[in-house]
């Protein structure tokens, strides 16, 4: 380990963290995995069994993460052992994407990694085309839900894993990384979380995929926050290398 490089902190999964840092070796930065929330599957009530024993009645299913696609999309190969034809599936980015694959789908996947960039997809553009299955955990944005009843499609969630929050003690995860160091934040859940935990937000760069996400770490406290072009991996790396060269 090289001490003298500027720590990087990673708060999603052990996984997707171990995943993230294979792609930093590049990176001249020392990556410390500090889960904020472990995840687990969460149990299929009768209406959610209703939708998974319905799955041909949707004309589009939309994976939100790769958590989405490890709990749900698992679900449901357990009762599709062939998937219907009709579907147009969709991945929020190209990890989820590639977890998709991993079960033989083939995504729709947008330039832009994130709910807006969903929406701005030519296939959920067109008015009421349909019935869309959002896989998801439990809790979250609501925008594409939103929008795409206000285009006058219907649709469902499948919420198939909830997250627990890990417990630090205050103060903890600011020594572990000390002065200068960066933060890869996805979500207003993990930035809320980490303002908790820091006793001193000023020595902290946060990397984050969205202006709204920026104006939310800026507002709890953080001094600087870097807006990567979405939560894709290679646009977060890259938005990073840039934070490291100011």
């Amino acid at each position: 380990m090289n001490t003298e490089a500027p720590r990087v902190l990673l708060t999603r999964d052990d996984a997707a963290n171990a995943e993230f840092s294979a792609a930093l070796a590049s990176v001249k930065v020392d990556p410390i995995s500090r889960p904020l929330w472990t995840y687990e599957a969460t149990s299929l009530n009768a209406a959610d069994r209703d939708i998974v024993a319905c799955l041909d009645r949707y004309d589009h299913v939309i994976a939100i993460s790769q958590n989405a696609v490890r709990y749900g999309v698992a679900t449901l190969s357990d009762y599709w052992p062939q998937w219907p034809i009709s579907i147009h599936w969709y991945a929020v980015g190209p990890t989820t994407g590639n977890a998709l694959r991993s079960f033989d789908i083939e995504p729709i996947i947008p330039l832009n990694a994130s709910s807006e960039g969903l929406l701005a997809l030519p296939q959920l553009q067109v008015p009421g085309s349909g019935r869309v299955l959002i896989l998801r955990g439990q809790e979250g944005r609501e925008l594409l839900k939103q929008s795409l009843v206000d285009r006058g499609f219907s649709v469902d969630y499948l919420e198939v894993y909830r997250g627990n929050v890990v417990d630090y003690v205050k103060g903890a995860i600011g020594q572990d990384l000390g002065a200068h160091a960066f933060a890869m934040l996805y979500s207003g859940q993990a930035i809320s979380r980490l303002a908790e935990l820091l006793d001193s937000k000023t020595d902290l760069t946060v990397i984050v995929p969205s202006a709204r996400l920026n104006m939310m770490a800026l507002e709890l406290g953080f001094t600087i926050a870097i807006t990567a072009s979405d939560q894709g991996q290679a646009s977060m790396i890259s938005a990073l290398a840039l934070a490291l060269q100011t």
